[in-house]
């Protein structure tokens, strides 16, 4: 497989979004083969984009709970605001 240090990095974030959560099985069942085939060519490369892909997800997931809880934080001072303002 020639250019898979290229490739692969680009494909793999998708191919795990559709492995873990597309709705029609013959999509997940067709991931899961292109996914195997990487896999088995370079399982080293493999592996380290498989870390990188976890720990940006990682990150996602961190920043978005920051985000949510500025929302909130921001949702209580509106309220709050509200409060003092109809006194």
């Amino acid at each position: 497989m020639e250019n898979r240090k290229v490739i692969l990095p680009i494909v793999l974030p998708a191919l795990e979004r559709n492995f873990r959560s597309h709705w029609n099985q013959a999509v997940r069942s067709l991931t899961l083969n292109v996914r195997k085939i990487f896999e088995d060519h370079d399982p080293e490369l493999f592996n380290e984009c498989l870390l990188k892909f976890q720990e940006d997800e990682r990150k996602e997931d961190e920043i978005k709970e920051k985000r949510d809880a500025n929302w909130r934080r921001l949702e209580e001072l509106a309220t709050i605001k509200l409060q003092v303002a109809k006194q």
